[in-house]
């Protein structure tokens, strides 16, 4: 081996022990934990949620406060059917 070569592999081999490569820290991996499995009726309930936030999107102040206090006093289901309702 020539001096630089030499020089070159025992550079490598202390970046390796320091932990970087390419100047970026090298992280392990973490231990992946597994998910819960959603219920059917939490998965409902996401799917609603999800729906009514796409409508009030689209909608003004004023008709959002409308749809919030139909959704405090009869739920998802009727404050969706009153947004699509002022949607359109």
């Amino acid at each position: 081996m020539s001096p630089g070569e030499e020089g070159f592999s025992r550079f490598a081999t202390l970046r390796c022990q320091l932990g970087s490569y390419g100047g970026h820290r090298v992280r392990k991996a973490k231990a992946t934990r597994r998910r819960s499995r959603l219920s059917t009726k939490g998965h409902a309930s996401r799917v609603l949620r999800g729906r009514y936030m796409g409508y009030m999107r689209h909608l003004n102040r004023r008709q959002k406060a409308q749809v919030r206090q139909v959704k405090e006093a009869k739920g998802f289901r009727a404050a969706i059917a009153k947004a699509r309702r002022l949607i359109s």
